[in-house]
């Protein structure tokens, strides 16, 4: 850092004075003064630099060593008390501040002319001018009223309209309700006089809103489909459709995973594996989930490989629509560690539907 301009000081006595106070090398007021041994002045930092790269003293070039310098206390004082002005402003808006040169970088501080940058957004204004600008900077941290989240303004409407889970909200299948968003899942399925969901009577694939009344008005039919389904059942543990295969390699088996869909005659169907959080699940699942047809009973054979490690599974599962039923202890977690080079899991799904 250079020594100080003269112009800062105001005092005509002092600032003759200061005015013979000049660094040799950097020809403005010495900062932080040392001199050499006959009397010449300098900045502490520009000396050190010269002495880096000569031996001699700057103003008459005589030997001169970094170990001769003496801190010149005095003129350090004098330059410490000698009165100043600010700086700070433009045009007519200047700050009319003056005062020791010791107390200006703590008027700094606190100049409202003073140039900074917001923080948030790394836009520059005077001081005076932060207050209105945090007001509506788009950058700055705000937190959302009903539910406490922090984010940066501009996200904050976006977080209010589709996300916030303490923000009240209509009913997404426009029954008129309001309710908290975190309750619009548990609303829509259980509660919701709008809600739609397949009959589970095997056979029947109804699209209904209201099980009770559809019962009520095809109990004959729903009677006869359940003497049929569990008539089916009982003549053979081995159903007669088709045998249909499925095989998905999991890239990764750390985080919750979907397969893409696929279908066995009109039934469409997806696999999932939870992974282990090593704490309160100490093993991987695999699930099968039925996302579109009719209510089915199948026979389920799932085959999983992890690197030397593998296990089999086969059950007779009954599904309805949206159901998702499997093995939540499918797989150790301590026993995937210890698989050397082992990185993707494979799931080989045989299964046999009871209608195709």
């Amino acid at each position: 850092m250079p020594g100080i301009d003269p112009e800062l000081f105001v005092s005509d006595p002092e600032k003759q004075i200061i005015e013979e106070l000049i660094c040799a090398v950097c020809t403005f007021v010495a900062r932080d003064a040392v001199t050499c041994p006959k009397g010449h002045q300098f900045c502490r930092t520009c000396i050190s630099q010269w002495l880096k790269c000569n031996s001699t003293c700057p103003s008459d070039r005589s030997p001169l060593r970094l170990s001769q310098l003496n801190t010149a206390r005095y003129l350090n004082m004098i330059v410490q008390k000698a009165q100043v002005k600010c700086t700070n402003g433009t045009g007519d808006s200047k700050c009319d501040w003056t005062g020791p040169y010791g107390n200006k970088e703590g008027h700094n501080k606190c100049c409202l002319l003073k140039e900074i940058c917001c923080e948030s957004c790394m836009e520059n204004m005077q001081r005076k001018e932060l207050n209105d600008h945090l007001a509506m900077c788009p950058k700055a941290k705000v937190q959302c009223d009903s539910c406490g989240t922090n984010m940066e303004r501009e996200d904050l409407d976006k977080h209010l309209r589709f996300l916030c889970a303490e923000k009240m909200t209509l009913c997404p299948l426009q029954c008129k309700e309001s309710m908290l968003r975190k309750d619009i899942m548990k609303h829509v399925l259980t509660a919701c006089g709008k809600r739609v969901e397949c009959c589970p009577i095997p056979g029947c694939r109804t699209m209904v809103q209201s099980q009770a009344e559809h019962n009520m008005e095809n109990g004959e039919s729903h009677t006869f489909l359940l003497l049929e389904s569990l008539n089916q059942s009982r003549r053979s543990s081995v159903l007669q459709g088709r045998v249909h295969g499925y095989s998905w390699t999991v890239p990764d088996a750390t985080v919750l995973l979907q397969s893409s869909t696929f279908k066995t005659g009109q039934l469409e169907w997806c696999l999932m594996v939870l992974p282990s959080d090593r704490h309160t699940r100490t093993h991987l699942g695999v699930f099968v989930k039925l996302n579109d047809g009719h209510p089915t009973l199948a026979n389920v054979r799932v085959k999983l490989t992890y690197g030397r490690l593998t296990a089999m599974f086969d059950h007779q599962l009954h599904f309805k629509v949206g159901q998702i039923k499997g093995w939540p202890r499918a797989l150790l977690a301590d026993l995937m560690d210890r698989q050397p080079g082992a990185d993707r899991l494979t799931v080989n799904l045989m299964i046999q539907n009871f209608l195709d």
